[in-house]
């Protein structure tokens, strides 16, 4: 079931042409503040991805890449940990991980805020 959702969101990625076709933006944050949030960018960047796009995907957010490598990382681990009935094993890295990706997000947020290089 989870192998069916992600391959259908991975096409959908695939399918959407991520582009600057003006209307109003997704990001909450974005839209009340206007101000760019730490994720802005990413969800086009890694339809780029999808499609094979990897420099432009870069340029939008250069965290989309490490992020789905480690997503799929974690699933696959996720997967053998059940399939030995360890799940109990996730517990362990998964709150660091999560810490460690939203410090990431943050620091690359903070230093294209500060340079003026935040995908609009």
């Amino acid at each position: 079931m989870c192998g069916l959702a992600a391959g259908a969101a991975w096409l959908a990625l695939r399918a959407w042409a991520p582009g600057g076709a003006g209307g109003e933006p997704l990001c909450l944050l974005r839209s009340v503040a206007h101000v760019e949030c730490p994720t802005c960018g990413l969800t086009r960047a890694l339809a780029l991805l999808a499609r094979g796009e990897w420099r432009g995907s870069l340029a939008l957010h250069p965290l989309a890449l490490p992020l789905a490598v480690q997503l799929l990382a974690g699933w696959g681990a996720w997967g053998a940990a059940l399939a030995r009935g360890r799940a109990g094993f996730l517990d362990r890295w998964l709150p660091g991980a999560v810490v460690a990706d939203a410090c990431a997000l943050l620091a690359v947020w903070g230093v294209r805020l500060a340079t003026g290089t935040l995908p609009m």
